[in-house]
């Protein structure tokens, strides 16, 4: 497997890409090139042919409110990640079992660590769950927001369960 970012790959391979969700694969498809909030990786076969997973994150924070205080812990925010179709429930070759989404997704919290240890410090991170994919990601410790945190109200997120991890 290799990780490029999606600038540098070809478009007619994000046409081929279908992770099952409409929505998530109209952001890959046509709006992540060009969304300036967020860095998107692609996660291609050895061959390059094929996307794997698309993972793109940006920089954001959690508000928290405490009594009467608000705070806003720097975080960052997989904003979109998904899985193609075609690799959801296939393991690994010599990954001992492992999924790609959860490989996809340990090298996605691995890029979030290097980052925020190296360029910008962020003690949290978090995400938008599709209720599809709310068990798998508490299985990667994932925790819902408690009510003490506080989502965003975008459009895109209707139906979405805000999800978090410390660093």
């Amino acid at each position: 497997m290799q990780i490029k970012l999606l600038k540098e790959v070809s478009h007619h391979l994000l046409s081929g890409f279908h992770c099952g969700n409409e929505s998530i694969d109209t952001y890959f498809q046509s709006q992540a090139v060009s969304d300036d909030d967020a860095v998107t990786y692609c996660f291609l076969d050895d061959d390059l042919k094929t996307i794997i997973a698309l993972s793109s994150l940006s920089c954001n924070g959690i508000i928290v409110t405490s009594s009467k205080m608000i705070y806003t812990y720097p975080a960052v925010e997989i904003k979109m990640f998904a899985v193609n179709e075609t690799f959801k429930h296939q393991c690994v070759p010599g990954g001992d079992g492992m999924h790609w989404s959860d490989y996809c997704f340990n090298i996605t919290i691995a890029k979030i660590y290097e980052f925020t240890e190296k360029y910008c410090g962020a003690s949290r991170m978090f995400l938008y769950a599709v209720p599809q994919a709310y068990n798998f990601y508490v299985r990667q410790g994932m925790r819902p927001f408690t009510d003490l945190l506080h989502g965003d109200d975008r459009m895109y997120l209707d139906g979405c369960i805000p999800m978090y991890m410390h660093l």
